[in-house]
């Protein structure tokens, strides 16, 4: 049991690295604050199974958003106190945005 959980925001939760990343930190007893927009760029039921391996942990919250709206993480930022931040903005196979 973590006695001193970290809050975690995670940007691209429901993709395949932002999904394993917040599990693990879900494992250890660390919250997790999830993001993505579960665009089509692939599969969205791929990423709504994603997250339904995270909804069952009450340490688990998702916002569906465009993470590039700066204003649109403003609510998450300013109701949750944040000890890290992990994020994962890049489309598989997306060269022109780093």
């Amino acid at each position: 049991m973590n006695t001193n959980p970290t809050t975690w925001l995670i940007t691209g939760a429901a993709g395949f690295i932002g999904m394993h990343t917040s599990l693990r930190l879900l494992e250890r007893d660390d919250k997790v604050i999830g993001l993505d927009n579960l665009n089509d760029y692939y599969d969205v039921f791929l990423k709504q199974a994603r997250l339904a391996k995270l909804q069952p942990h009450a340490s688990f919250t998702f916002t569906r958003l465009m993470w590039l709206t700066a204003m649109a993480w403003q609510p998450c930022l300013l109701t949750k106190s944040l000890g890290a931040l992990s994020v994962w903005r890049r489309r598989a196979g997306d060269r022109e945005h780093p």
